[in-house]
């Protein structure tokens, strides 16, 4: 038996693969020297960014989340639980029943619809990061720039803000934001905020305006205190005349359709039936 190792024979290397590989030296060659490739590389490393991080990109909300408020009382220290959401009401006939009078997150407000329509995703529930104190029980749907925005229930218009540019910012916007705020039965308000500037010419709304469960009342957008497009809704007790006050655990229907056809329900019977 000999003792050498047995030697191993090197691959062979085809002519094709020979030339292949001169082609694609070649062509790297030239990439490396021409400035129009260059030029190319930087625009499309330019364009991902911008795409990421510009004030009106969708995909600015999906990479870095969206969060932020409006009007918070005073500065609560965030709370470390991790953001959830209250059970979604699937009944139609509960979209129509009266609100009651001690909410609780075992037993919240029902009777709401979708303020999305079923669109954009909850970037953050209650006691998330930003949503503590008077916050507590609010949602953010993070949605892109021009969503349509939807009565949650049917109410009264007592303010609209139209003003404040797209452009989110830290907490020291909490007071510049576009809002819809609504009053309904039973003593609550429900409020719509960082709405797209110029929302207004859209929906033709005024202060005193009457309006359904599912009517169309805005548009989605990123002004005041926001980290990236988004919808920020919540509902609380109508105490004070012109104040955000505490919020209230409130469940949200699957789509704006359950509050259209819980209307048409109501409508066809005075009798409204709880479910089993």
């Amino acid at each position: 038996m000999s003792d050498q190792a047995p030697q191993q024979s090197l691959p062979i290397i085809s002519q094709r693969d020979l030339g292949n590989q001169r082609h694609l030296v070649s062509f790297l060659t030239k990439m490396h020297n021409s400035p129009y490739a260059w030029m190319a590389v930087g625009i499309g490393i330019s364009l991902v960014l911008l795409a990421i991080f510009h004030p009106h990109s969708p995909f600015k909300a999906h990479l870095t989340g969206t969060m932020g408020g409006a009007d918070i009382a005073e500065d609560d220290p965030p709370i470390s639980q991790p953001p959830n959401q209250i059970k979604p009401t699937a009944n139609l006939r509960l979209l129509t029943l009266a609100l009651h009078e001690q909410p609780t997150v075992d037993s919240p407000l029902e009777g709401f619809c979708h303020p999305l329509w079923g669109q954009g995703w909850l970037s953050q529930g209650i006691r998330g990061v930003t949503h503590n104190g008077r916050m507590e029980y609010a949602y953010d749907y993070a949605a892109g720039i021009g969503t349509p925005v939807y009565a949650m229930r049917s109410g009264r218009v007592i303010s609209i803000q139209d003003k404040y540019p797209d452009r989110g910012g830290g907490k020291e916007q909490i007071h510049r934001f576009n809002h819809v705020w609504l009053e309904h039965d039973g003593g609550y308000r429900s409020a719509y905020v960082h709405l797209q500037q110029g929302f207004r010419q859209r929906v033709s709304l005024k202060v005193g305006d009457q309006v359904t469960v599912g009517q169309i009342i805005g548009y989605s957008g990123n002004s005041g205190w926001s980290s990236g497009p988004h919808l920020h809704v919540e509902v609380h007790r109508a105490e004070e005349p012109f104040q955000f006050t505490q919020t209230v655990p409130f469940a949200i229907a699957s789509s704006c359709s359950l509050g259209r056809q819980a209307t048409e329900i109501a409508a066809k019977s005075s009798i409204v039936v709880d479910s089993p």
